[in-house]
């Protein structure tokens, strides 16, 4: 047996198209990037827009930007949603997780470039729904990064003031 025959590529300047068609270039379809959208939780406790990271392999990796929106779950006083829509017109969810006493959320706060402090809140939970590259039985230490000390301080506070009561 021989080695498999591999297909023969036909070169850009072969004139056999003898309707004038320029060879598919009408076929060709533009990328055209996702326009940034906020999608709103109507039932949420506290929404604000942060960047998503977490650990994997000992080094933070960005999993997007989004809404990340507090959400009392039925039924219990002790734990809260955390659902985190991409910042897209499709509003794909980057995390859906619930946060309890026992996770011990932190808020984080450390000097950054030009006298910017980078503001942050953390939790460790597994990676729902999974994601390409992601073991969905796994916990993951995940840091949401917020635009100032406000947002991660209201974000921070929706998330206590509703897991102690």
């Amino acid at each position: 047996m021989g080695a498999p025959k591999l297909p023969t590529v036909k070169p850009a300047d072969a004139d056999d198209n003898e309707d004038g068609d320029d060879g598919g270039e009408a076929d060709v379809i533009p990328i055209v990037p996702p326009e940034e959208q906020d999608v709103a939780e109507a039932d949420a406790i506290v929404s604000r827009k942060c960047v998503v990271y977490y650990m994997d392999n000992g080094a933070f990796t960005k999993r997007g930007v989004g809404m990340a929106h507090v959400k009392l779950l039925e039924g219990s006083n002790e734990a809260v949603q955390l659902l985190i829509r991409a910042s897209t017109s499709l509003g794909a969810i980057l995390l859906n997780t619930r946060i309890s006493k026992g996770m011990k959320p932190t808020r984080n706060s450390q000097p950054g470039a030009g006298g910017k402090s980078q503001e942050s809140v953390g939790f460790i939970s597994p990676a729902t729904p999974p994601f390409k590259g992601a073991d969905p039985a796994k916990p993951y230490s995940w840091t949401l990064k917020f635009k100032d000390a406000k947002e991660a301080d209201d974000f921070y506070k929706g998330i206590e003031d509703n897991i102690k009561k």
